[in-house]
């Protein structure tokens, strides 16, 4: 974590930066190598922390090659097209752009061509419906709610980049089956154990705990669908959930804090770069609290080639074996 004059110092060093903080603190940085979003939401060194004047500011790899380029909802179908090893993507939370990544990155050309990673922009909860999540183009100081930012990172020589996805949940497989019929952030009628029912009816009817997510199993694993409400009939996700993948609610957890802290200290090596879901900030009452030796912004969502929430996704950089 840093103080703005900290941050202004990096930047006019001349240093490739990944910053995040509340917008009114991003919107005073001068121009230089960086992006950046918003939240105000963090893992900091001593544990959970809300700030209204504190930036977490990661240094890109030492002797990368830089590139920043912004996309909109439509030309984000491009994001895998560069050759580049790396991307390092924010999105804006709550918009077009986010809505189309959601639901349509794993169909872009070129899906998997490089590590792509990253996290989605968001504001503190009790500014929902006022204010926007943004992300800022530190080349231009363009601050926008409507396109994503991404510095496409060329690697120094011998040095690989890594993705890696922490979470605490996985599929309790005695719960009911849910299919959906289309892809989507909101749904309405699904099917749950093959007949067709309004899941926000189910949902209430059962009681069920929806801070749990629903999980699905992508080859091995375990992908959550993390509930945003229920208004008028409608369920909403902060991820979509898309037909052909069978969802089951995820087990309960104990100790959330403790549980997310084991997970943590399986990664291997220290972490480039670290981001935890707000859910998990929120949910797990971490603020004030340490999970863990990572810190990082807690997002309105995980980018680690796809979308995901109540995750963490953490990035190594390595040597290449020989």
């Amino acid at each position: 974590m840093k103080t703005l004059d900290q941050t202004i110092a990096l930047i006019n060093s001349g240093k490739s930066l990944w910053i995040s903080g509340p917008e009114p603190i991003l919107s005073q940085l001068p121009k230089g190598n960086w992006i950046g979003g918003t939240i105000p939401y963090f893992m900091g060194e001593e544990g959970g922390l809300v700030t209204d004047s504190l930036l977490h500011v990661t240094e890109a790899p030492a002797g990368a090659q830089i590139r920043i380029a912004s996309y909109d909802a439509t030309q984000l179908a491009t994001i895998y097209q560069h050759n580049c090893d790396l991307g390092y993507l924010i999105i804006p939370g709550l918009s077009d752009v986010h809505a189309a990544f959601g639901i349509n990155a794993t169909d872009y050309e070129g899906f998997g061509n490089y590590p792509l990673f990253g996290w989605v922009a968001g504001i503190h909860l009790n500014d929902l419906g006022k204010i926007s999540p943004k992300v800022a183009n530190g080349q231009t100081l363009e601050i926008r709610d409507d396109v994503a930012i991404c510095m496409h990172i060329e690697l120094p020589a011998g040095k690989v980049a890594e993705v890696d996805v922490v979470t605490i949940f996985e599929q309790d497989l005695s719960a009911d089956v849910i299919t959906v019929e289309q892809a989507g952030f909101t749904q309405g009628s699904v099917s749950i154990n093959g007949t067709s029912q309004n899941l926000a009816a189910y949902l209430e009817a059962n009681a069920i705990d929806t801070r749990l997510p629903l999980v699905a199993d992508y080859a091995g694993a375990q992908i959550s669908a993390s509930f945003q409400g229920q208004e008028e009939g409608q369920t909403s996700f902060y991820a979509p959930l898309f037909p052909g993948v069978e969802y089951h609610l995820a087990k309960p957890v104990g100790n959330y804090a403790q549980e997310l802290q084991t997970e943590v200290a399986k990664l291997d090596g220290e972490a480039a770069f670290y981001c935890n879901c707000v859910l998990n900030f929120l949910y797990g009452e971490l603020e004030g609290t340490k999970s863990g030796n990572l810190t990082g912004p807690a997002t309105f969502g995980e980018i680690a080639y796809v979308l995901l929430n109540q995750t963490g996704v953490a990035l190594k950089i390595s040597d290449i074996e020989a």
